[in-house]
């Protein structure tokens, strides 16, 4: 495992993962919303985000969390390992409304200096209706287009609870 991509829904656990994994075999982990995102809550260009890709995932060793598929084209075919956390809609939910309510109160600090609003909570663009929005469309793509074999390159490990993730790592904190 040199170059690590996790996908999963939002809330699935993405970011934990790569900084979890990072620790264990000291690749560096980039998550793509620290390069999507700009202060103010304003993102770069498509066009932006993928000369930034292409620079990191030019690298020898990555671990790269996210699911934007602007760039996974060139994401995809570097990738030696594809990890997808393919957890259960209700924990997902579960996670957006209380990552989003703890950020909330403590004014956390996330992707590039931006903060949660109430409108992260409540808005239909918030995080929690993302999540409703999008959850069964990401299991349904990322299934097909792991089935389709379009990249035959890549070692998938499709985890689906938290003891398949617990087990995963445990399994790798061996190898390393």
């Amino acid at each position: 495992m040199s170059r690590i991509l996790i996908i999963g829904s939002s809330c699935s656990g993405k970011s934990t993962l790569g900084d979890r994994l990072s620790q264990k075999t000291a690749i560096e982990h980039i998550e793509i919303d620290d390069l999507y995102w700009k202060p103010g809550w304003q993102h770069v260009s498509d066009s932006e985000l993928r000369t930034e890709i292409q620079e990191v995932s030019a690298k020898e060793s990555w671990i790269i969390s996210g699911n934007y598929s602007q760039v996974r084209e060139i994401l995809w075919p570097r990738a030696t390992d594809l990890i997808w956390l393919n957890l259960s809609f209700p924990l997902v939910l579960s996670r957006a409304v209380s990552r989003t309510v703890r950020r909330l109160i403590s004014r956390k600090l996330v992707c590039n200096g931006n903060t949660e609003s109430l409108g992260s909570l409540l808005s239909y663009e918030g995080i929690p209706f993302w999540v409703i929005r999008t959850h069964r469309k990401y299991q349904s793509s990322y299934r097909e287009l792991i089935e389709s074999q379009t990249f035959p390159n890549l070692q998938v490990h499709e985890l689906r609870d938290v003891v398949e993730i617990d087990r995963f790592l445990n399994n790798l904190e061996l190898a390393f």
